[in-house]
């Protein structure tokens, strides 16, 4: 085989590959591994399930995460087209002022946070996300999302989170609901599954003392990445999740049980359970 075939060969795996591992590389980028549904929801300040009804952008201060001036008026979110983040300098020390998009939302559930916002109201959140990823977050469609609210909830170690926020295009804004790339989770709620929308209900909040650890590579191997404390987890307080364990994901919640050590338990479905309708 030529050099130069093998090297082509070579290209398009790897290129194969890294959109194969596109979805875990989203929430934290150094394991290669999606975070569990549970650990966004433990971390998060708040949790809702509601519907992105409308969008405004506005200026904000980098340096000190205020926002400064609204810049565009009320726009459904069907019509919005977002821009990319733009900097613009002042001479005096106000700071860097970038371009930030606040959703106003339609709150129908709420899981967690109850004392900062309620049910059937309506609220709104600010965000930086990807451009691309929130101009496909059209009006009348149900999310359940997580975010912050005190800048010190917000985890910090080693990951695309942390990156972001090193490189200034992750702020946080004082005085919002903040929803944080690559540290929070955002899905359409139809496209949860049964027992994701139980577990968020009814079983995460319960067992956030559980520590999820996501490896990438095999348990105890010298070449594995493991985010989190591994010997802890195995030792009984939490549960290890590894690369592509899409039914983990999806179905299962690390669980502890009084008297217990904490286990890997799938979510029960059942025709008692009661089905929540989009």
């Amino acid at each position: 085989m030529s050099s130069f075939l093998f090297h082509t060969l070579m290209f398009a795996f790897c290129v194969s590959f890294s959109f194969a591992c596109h979805r875990y590389i989203a929430a934290d980028s150094n394991f290669y591994v999606h975070k569990h549904p549970q650990e966004h929801f433990c971390e998060a300040d708040f949790v809702l399930r509601g519907r992105i009804i409308s969008s405004r952008q506005v200026l904000y201060n980098s340096s000190n995460g205020q926002v400064v001036e609204e810049h565009v008026e009320d726009s459904g979110v069907e019509s919005l087209t977002l821009q990319p983040n733009f900097t613009l300098s002042y001479d005096d020390e106000d700071g860097v002022i970038k371009r930030g998009t606040i959703f106003r939302v339609s709150v129908r559930n709420v899981y967690k946070g109850a004392e900062h916002l309620g049910e059937n109201s309506e609220t709104e959140i600010f965000t930086t996300a990807n451009t691309k990823l929130m101009s496909r977050k059209k009006a009348r469609k149900t999310y359940v999302l997580t975010g912050f609210l005190r800048r010190s909830s917000i985890p910090m170690e080693y990951s695309h989170c942390s990156w972001l926020f090193e490189q200034g295009q992750n702020p946080f804004v004082h005085g919002y609901l903040n929803f944080l790339s690559g540290c929070n989770w955002m899905d359409e709620w139809k496209r949860l599954t049964h027992e994701q929308r139980l577990a968020i209900s009814r079983y995460y909040k319960r067992n956030c003392r559980c520590e999820i650890v996501r490896c990438h590579g095999r348990q105890w191997d010298p070449h594995s990445y493991c985010s989190g404390d591994l010997v802890r987890a195995v030792s009984g307080h939490g549960c290890t999740m590894k690369l592509t364990n899409e039914y983990t994901l999806t179905r299962q919640v690390c669980v502890r049980r009084k008297g217990e050590q904490c286990r890997w338990f799938t979510v029960p479905t059942t025709k008692t359970e009661e089905t929540e309708q989009e």
